[in-house]
């Protein structure tokens, strides 16, 4: 797999071929992996929009995961408060009705 020709499309990153064999570690194959590149090439004021509607979704997500955790914090105390009431009522003797004398 011998290759030094560049591809169909001169300069262009993904055609472009350096290596000799696939084992030639001499000319590493470069890679983005790791850096940012921006595609989207956004002006100051278009970036400022999006990072608002960003920070106003990610409001709303801490509001929401905020309600859930103290609405389930609350039946939490509220079922550990009233179960003895609820097994004494289940349970008890004086509440129990006398059906037969």
């Amino acid at each position: 797999m011998k290759y030094k020709s560049t591809g169909t499309r001169a300069g262009h990153k993904i055609f472009v071929r350096k290596r000799e064999t696939n084992f030639d570690k001499s000319a590493p194959l470069k890679s983005s992996f790791g850096t940012f590149e921006d595609h989207k090439e956004m002006k100051t004021y278009a970036y400022a929009a999006f990072q608002k509607r960003m920070f106003k979704k990610r409001r709303g997500e801490q509001r929401k995961l905020r309600l859930i955790v103290i609405t389930t914090i609350a039946i939490v105390i509220i079922i550990y408060l009233l179960t003895p009431s609820i097994i004494e009522f289940m349970f008890g003797d004086r509440h129990r009705p006398i059906l037969f004398q």
